[in-house]
C-alpha cells in the first residue's frame, strides 16, 4: 500500500495480505447466515427513510455477492479445494 490511496476491494480480490484473505474465509460465511437479521435490522432504523433503507440494504448485498463470496469461494478452492458454498449461522 505504501502511502498511496488503496481501492478496498482490489485489496481484497487481489488475496495478497494473508490477513485480508484470513477475515474473509471467517467472516463470509458469518455475514451469508445473517443477512436477512441484517436486512431486519436496517428495517427497524426509525431515523431512515425507506429510500435509504432500500440503498443500504442494496449496497450491502450487492458487496457480499458481488465481492466478498467470489473472493470466499476462490480461497475455499485454493486453500482447501472446497468448491461449493458453505453457509454461517447468525448468532
Amino acid at each position: 500500500m505504501q502511502g498511496k490511496r488503496i481501492n478496498p476491494y482490489h485489496v481484497i480480490e487481489d488475496m495478497e495480505y494473508p490477513k485480508c484473505s484470513e477475515a474473509i474465509l471467517r467472516l463470509t460465511p458469518k455475514i451469508g447466515g445473517c443477512m436477512n437479521k441484517i436486512r431486519e435490522m436496517i428495517e427497524e432504523i426509525p431515523t431512515l427513510s425507506e429510500i435509504q433503507k432500500q440503498f443500504f440494504i442494496l449496497i450491502i448485498e450487492h458487496r457480499y455477492e458481488k465481492v466478498f463470496l467470489p473472493v470466499y469461494e476462490k480461497l475455499m478452492e485454493k486453500e482447501f479445494g472446497i468448491s461449493e458454498r458453505e453457509n454461517g449461522r447468525c448468532k
